[in-house]
């Protein structure tokens, strides 16, 4: 659905993958799920923050539709999150907000 929007996708299958895949010098924003193997979303949150800080946006993505706190969801380290199955016009509003609007207001 990203690349049918445009956009330039990197895949990591698990947690530790996304770690050794992200590059900010690539990369604009990271769709991280929640449920992974070998490293989960969450753990993987924690280290990229941890190494690259929150200058970049991570959108977590669950299919737990009661998970819907946002609060909770940026003290995980998320800058915003989705519920799955998410719909294109969901991901194309997540993806220019999280690009564009919030890049130029931080230029």
């Amino acid at each position: 659905m990203v690349e049918s929007l445009g956009c330039s996708v990197d895949l990591a299958n698990n947690g530790r993958k996304a770690l050794e895949l992200y590059d900010p010098s690539v990369h604009d924003c990271i769709f991280m799920d929640i449920e992974m193997p070998v490293m989960n979303g969450l753990e993987a949150t924690a280290a990229l923050r941890e190494k690259y800080g929150n200058d970049f946006p991570i959108i977590g993505l669950s299919a737990d539709a009661m998970g819907g706190d946002m609060k909770k969801h940026q003290s995980l380290g998320f800058s915003d999150y989705l519920i799955k199955p998410v719909k294109i016009e969901t991901l194309a509003n997540k993806i220019y907000h999280w690009t564009v609007t919030k890049k130029n207001i931080s230029a």
